[in-house]
């Protein structure tokens, strides 16, 4: 894991090796840029290539197993043309949505590449916590799992061009190796490497065809409210690795000498960071310490580095102020920090006219920075003992602060370079030399395969085993299967989308079905240990399991179900709960063909949402239009009811909430905190506990709100008066229909799709044109509408049993049998 600068430094749209790190996206807000997008070449066998958008050039010559860094760009649609030696090879056109951060993945084979954009989660992690997610890149491999050097399965069941769902984990070092799905660790293909996972970082591990087999990105999640930016540099170029902690918390695990992290978002506060011998427990002596006061609000959205210098033959930590300011893409700007106890340098920049970056500066202090024109520069350090180091013909690119960390010794001065990306854009990428004139829009498109290239001998197989075995049967009797049982007389098994009794529905298996057992819901356990020692079984009622089912009309549904109600047997012999693979509850369920219907339920499908609780039975709770238990009662709601959460209270007495009935309509009102809890990923988050509280503000899912916001009624929302929603049952079991019951259609807004004839639109899984398609809705199709984006780009909608989103733009609204406008329609968050 080491990244050590010796002389030199690498940017990110440079050829990277599958260590080395990426830089993120800047720290700190600028008017800027509402998408992220980076790039990645993972096409095995091709040549080194320009990746451009919308004309512009986001990476120079980016080889394979490459990426960049995350680059800017406007909401809407984006075109992406991959080009080597000036020919286009493939185009792909994506969208970005405003928020949103997306990876994407150029790979399949060199005559056949392609490109595929997967979402990246960078939402707030709670302090020490860092996410980690995979995707498989190779073309003609079978299903992979990533797995712990036990064998443990980490993030199973990953299929060519999918990625696995989002874990978060604590900050460590962790084994990391790849299996053909369901085999055991002696069959690993990509042999467990130790990868550092630091706090406050969502890694995407990417496994590849060639050599090498894997590669690993990194970047920072979003701040919470009110964070400083911090990044660990580690100075003592002779010293050994060591951890760094926060207190007794650690955020980042194994820093090699000579290695400076990207910056990580922690909440304002006071610190003592602290450096430790790698693997010492929290509590043992500290090798150096130093307090970090970063709790004023003057510091929020402020960036500080911290290095560890050997100084008077121990350790000590130098704190440096960064230029995180804003900053135009078409400058680049640079500074120089001393970590050189005892010496005094000086700095120049020469592109052909000399720049002085700084003269005379002391340790610890950092040179003013300086703002010039992107390029290739020869960056040279001097000190007043003699000592030199000259990096040529570095690459800086527009929108990107370089920090030169000078370490070492007087006379023996190494560079150590970080990059923070500020306003990183298509077009401010410096070519590095190798790059290729543009081709003219005539030139035919030529496979990769065709152009010259010298490729290393790998020293792994260049492609992994292709799948031969044939997916479980839904229906059979042998392997992984489960029955149906322990039902009430006439009841049928939910099936749903996610892991917990308010998900949505996406079918009814009554007692006797047999399903095809995937694995369990949970959290993996880091190290890997058993859950629970036989005899002794996992609890059922508390147990959630993706399964696979045939519906009676056809439909392939692949869900969540209480184990209560499933008996798993292998070959015939019973299955502990406890021997089952592990799965990420974060990814849905789906109904993939057929017209099953689901179970009309007000759930909340957000990943944070409120929920209903402690009331007493019968009683309901009062949705009220200002936060007072005298405040007018807007409606009320049963136990088990789940809703939007918009905003709570400085003192967390009252929760604003947003409350949408089946009846249609949406309600803004009041509720006391003491009568609901909070759910985030299927977790319960207490209002009694202060540290859940706090957890959900430092991932900035609670925002505080002014009393002043006053509760209303949407014009189609029932009236207080009128008959409320049922709770759903605590247990995961459904009473089936008695019939087919028509859709009351009145009081809610219709979309008619009018396209041409014979075309289709796409239902997509989220609101941009690179989501996941869950089907064609053909011209002239009826679909009801539950919301739009506040862009008014996109709709949610439901249509034969599905919810999804789809282009408002080729769409007759209506409600009523009136027609409306897109701005009439309820705005709802993606």
């Amino acid at each position: 894991m080491s990244r050590r600068f010796v002389l030199t430094f690498l940017v990110a749209v440079s050829v990277l090796l599958a260590t080395a790190l990426p830089a993120a996206a800047a720290p700190n807000a600028q008017a800027a840029s509402p998408a992220l997008v980076r790039l990645v070449h993972a096409v095995t066998g091709a040549p080194a290539a320009d990746f451009l958008i919308d004309g512009a050039l986001a990476a120079s010559q980016l080889g394979y197993a490459g990426y960049t860094a995350y680059l800017r760009l406007t909401a809407g649609d984006h075109l992406l043309t991959v080009r080597v030696a000036g020919a286009t090879v493939a185009e792909t056109n994506f969208g970005a949505v405003e928020g949103q951060a997306l990876t994407l993945v150029a790979q399949g084979t060199p005559q056949t590449p392609e490109v595929i954009a997967f979402e990246d989660d960078l939402s707030p992690l709670a302090l020490g916590k860092a996410r980690l997610n995979a995707t498989h890149a190779v073309a003609g491999a079978g299903v992979l799992d990533l797995i712990l050097s036990d064998g443990s399965p980490i993030l199973p069941g990953l299929a060519y061009g999918q990625s696995s769902g989002g874990i978060d984990v604590p900050a460590n070092v962790y084994p990391l190796g790849v299996t053909p799905s369901g085999t055991s660790v002696d069959q690993t293909i990509r042999p467990a490497v130790d990868y550092a996972l630091r706090a406050g970082m969502f890694y995407r591990l990417v496994i590849l065809g060639g050599d090498p087999g894997v590669v690993m990105l990194e970047a920072p999640v979003n701040p919470a409210a009110e964070s400083v930016w911090v990044r660990v540099a580690h100075a003592a170029l002779n010293g050994p690795a060591v951890d760094v902690y926060a207190g007794e918390t650690l955020l980042i695990p194994a820093l090699e000498a000579g290695e400076m992290t990207q910056h990580f978002a922690i909440p304002l506060g006071l610190y003592q960071i602290a450096l430790r011998e790698v693997g010492a427990a929290a509590t043992t002596e500290p090798l150096a310490s130093t307090g970090l006061a970063l709790d004023s609000l003057t510091l929020d959205g402020q960036a500080r580095t911290v290095a560890a210098v050997p100084e008077n033959g121990a350790l000590s930590l130098y704190v440096y102020e960064d230029s995180a300011g804003a900053l135009s893409e078409d400058s680049a700007r640079i500074n120089i920090l001393n970590a050189i106890p005892g010496a005094t340098l000086s700095a120049t920049l020469n592109d052909g006219a000399v720049t002085p970056l700084g003269s005379n500066l002391a340790a610890p202090s950092a040179s003013p920075a300086v703002e010039i024109t992107p390029g290739l520069y020869d960056v040279a350090v001097s000190s007043d003992a003699g000592g030199e180091a000259v990096a040529s013909a570095q690459a800086l690119n527009g929108g990107v602060l370089y920090s030169v960390l000078v370490a070492g010794t007087p006379d023996q001065p190494t560079l150590i370079v970080g990059q923070m990306p500020i306003n990183f854009r298509p077009g401010s990428v410096t070519a590095t030399g190798a790059t290729a004139p543009v081709a003219q829009a005539t030139e035919e498109a030529q496979p990769l395969a065709e152009q010259v290239v010298v490729q290393p001998t790998p020293t792994t197989p260049p492609l992994l085993p292709v799948a031969t075995t044939p997916p479980p049967a839904t229906t059979g009797g042998t392997g992984l299967i489960g029955r149906v049982y322990n039902l009430n007389p006439g009841a049928n098994l939910q099936l749903r989308q996610f892991p917990r009794t308010d998900a949505l529905s996406l079918g009814l298996a009554p007692v006797g079905s047999i399903l095809t057992v995937l694995g369990r819901a949970g959290e993996p356990a880091f190290p890997s240990t058993v859950d629970v020692q036989p005899p002794d079984d996992l609890d059922p009622t508390a147990t959630w399991l993706k399964v696979s089912y045939t519906a009676p009309d056809g439909s392939a549904i692949t869900a969540w179900a209480i184990a209560q109600f499933i008996e798993v047997t292998e070959n015939g012999e019973r299955v502990r709960l406890a021997e089952l693979d592990w799965l990420p509850s974060d990814v849905p369920g789906t109904v993939t063909a057929g017209a099953i219907s689901p179970t009309a339920t007000a759930a909340t499908q957000s990943e944070f949402y409120g929920m209903v609780a402690n009331l007493n039975p019968g009683a309901n709770l009062h949705v009220r239009r200002t936060p007072t238990t005298d405040g007018e009662s807007l409606i009320r709601i049963p136990a088990g009811t789940t809703f939007e959460v918009v905003g709570i209270l400085e003192d967390q007495s009252w929760t604003l909430i947003r409350y949408n009935p089946p009846e249609g309509g949406s309600i803004l009102g009041w509720v006391s905190t003491s009568f609901i809890q909070f759910m985030f990923r299927g977790d319960e988050f207490l209002p009694s506990i202060p540290e859940d509280m706090e957890e959900l503000f430092q991932r900035s899912l609670l925002v505080i709100v002014e009393p002043t916001i006053r509760g209303e009624i949407s014009a189609t929302a029932p009236a207080q008066t009128q008959t409320q929603p049922q709770a759903q049952p605590a247990g995961g079991a459904g009473q089936a229909a008695s019939g087919a019951v028509a859709t009351d259609l009145r009081n809610q807004v219709v979309a008619t799709i009018l396209l041409n004839p014979g075309a289709n639109i796409h239902l997509r899984r989220t609101p941009n044109s690179g989501g996941e398609s869950l089907g064609l809705i053909p011209s002239g199709a009826t679909v009801l509408v539950a919301g739009r984006t506040p862009d008014s780009q996109w709709l949610r909608v439901s249509y034969d049993g599905i919810d999804g989103w789809i282009s408002s733009q080729y769409v007759d609204l209506r409600l009523n049998g009136r027609r409306i406008e897109l701005a009439d329609v309820f705005e709802v968050t993606p």
